[in-house]
């Protein structure tokens, strides 16, 4: 008889406890978002009101979140001098719900790097990694400053990332926020490969262009990696990705 009681008991604790853990691991991805959009607010505010480049390709390449190497250098990050962290950051480029060992690490780091992603195609064009060195012929695509980000509060500049090129559940890691079109030359062509990752039991934490941050459900978006959970939000690039889309070209 107490042997079932306790079967009982246990079987109405287990998932209270299971939701707590989800809850307390979105807490802790929303909390590492949100200091990542203070530290890039604060960025811009150091650099004319300019945003942080994606990344400066180099030997090695340094990207916002640091450079690219074997191991991976935090300390040279774009971000480091504003989040006030000794090396490796305090774990605030690591969600929770990605830990290191549940991905394939990308590029010459063989250690953890970031599994956030940074909106750079929006705000730093010619620093997106998308254009290396130079923005093609014609292209109308502008280095963002803050204040004339259009609908900030709808904007996306930071959020859970990855990327499942076969679609089986093997998940690599990547730290760009890309949408469902991306710059083929001089046009857009449509992503294959968006990287906005559901993880968080079907939401993705983002941070928006304003500061505010938020899980959004799965339900709003398109997966286009159904064993991944990843995909994008929206029919085009406007409003969450790159607003004025449709100048560039």
């Amino acid at each position: 008889m107490v042997v079932a009681v306790i079967g009982v008991l246990m079987s109405l604790v287990m998932p209270a406890l299971g939701y707590a853990r989800v809850t307390a691991r979105v807490t802790q991805c929303t909390g590492n978002l949100r200091n990542i959009g203070q530290g890039w607010q604060m960025y811009a505010e150091d650099f004319r009101d300019y945003a942080m480049p994606q990344v400066w390709f180099g030997s090695p390449s340094v990207y916002w979140w640091g450079a690219n190497a074997n191991p991976a250098d935090y300390t040279v990050g774009l971000l480091a001098p504003y989040l006030g962290q000794e090396a490796g950051l305090d774990n605030v480029f690591d969600c929770p719900e990605q830990p290191w060992g549940s991905y394939i690490p990308q590029g010459t780091a063989r250690g953890p790097t970031t599994t956030y992603g940074y909106n750079g195609l929006y705000f730093a064009p010619p620093a997106s990694g998308w254009f290396p060195g130079t923005l093609p012929p014609g292209c109308n695509a502008r280095w963002k400053q803050m204040g004339e980000v259009e609908g900030a509060s709808q904007v996306f500049a930071f959020a859970d990332t990855g990327l499942d090129w076969s679609n089986a559940g093997t998940v690599s890691n990547n730290c760009f926020l890309d949408g469902p079109m991306v710059p083929w030359g001089s046009r857009w062509g449509q992503n294959r490969y968006p990287t906005l990752r559901f993880r968080h039991h079907g939401r993705a934490v983002v941070t928006f262009a304003d500061g505010h941050v938020e899980a959004i459900a799965k339900g709003r978006a398109r997966i286009t990696s159904t064993a991944s959970d990843i995909g994008y939000v929206g029919e085009s690039l406007a409003p969450h990705y790159v607003p004025d889309w449709d100048e560039w070209f």
